[in-house]
């Protein structure tokens, strides 16, 4: 089941348990939808994360980036995030997060 409406996360759960204590970063972690293609736009969400320095990654589907950040044991308010403009770019979640090298590296995020 795709994601289209931001809406329909209430039943999803991506809260999961403890983070390692160990190389903690303290992060700002953003979700920015982007509308991309030529003549027939596709709907695409970027994970940034910001800090001392900035790292993204690019995604498909949002239930593709909640799938992501639950592997890497992330908890994020899915009921934060807003629907997207469909006529813009947008940022549908800002928060403050905390992350261990081993969660950016599930993420696929080269933080260093």
């Amino acid at each position: 089941m795709e994601i289209t409406d931001p809406r329909d996360l209430r039943h999803h759960n991506v809260s999961v348990g403890p983070k390692s204590p160990s190389n903690q970063h303290s992060l700002r972690l953003v979700i920015q939808h982007n509308w991309h293609g030529d003549g027939s736009y596709r709907s695409r969400y970027r994970l940034i994360v910001y800090g001392d320095r900035q790292a993204y990654r690019d995604f498909d589907s949002l239930e593709q980036l909640l799938g992501v950040l639950r592997t890497a044991e992330i908890s994020v308010n899915v009921t934060a995030i807003s629907s997207p403009d469909p006529q813009a770019p947008s940022v549908v979640l800002s928060q403050s997060i905390q992350v261990g090298d081993s969660q950016l590296s599930i993420l696929g995020l080269e933080y260093k």
